[in-house]
């Protein structure tokens, strides 16, 4: 993903930032992109190398219409973990392997 000066971004465990300049820098005999991002709580510099934002987590904040989709994702993920969680403690309980019933 590309990023913009200006740009309000997530930095995990840190918050949320702004990309405040884009550098370029030599980094073992290659040229690295970096953003720098300000997290707005701290007042922290953070150097994120392009190459390696998507690992960290660097990522756009959403906008409030996408909130709902989000918390409904969570939602649904959330009851289908129950489910499969009470299903393997019901298994263990009564000894039952997976796709075996009791007789």
């Amino acid at each position: 993903m590309d990023y913009k000066i200006g740009d309000k971004v997530v930095y995990p465990n840190h918050g949320v930032g702004m990309i405040e300049q884009i550098n370029f820098g030599v980094m073992n005999g290659r040229t690295e992109k970096y953003f720098m991002v300000k997290i707005v709580a701290s007042g922290l510099k953070v150097m994120v190398p392009a190459t390696n934002a998507e690992s960290v987590g660097l990522r756009h904040v959403i906008r409030n219409g996408e909130t709902l989709k989000v918390l409904s994702f969570l939602e649904r993920a959330s009851r289908i973990r129950t489910m499969i969680g009470n299903t393997g403690s019901r298994r263990i309980r009564s000894g039952c392997e997976p796709g075996n019933s009791l007789k």
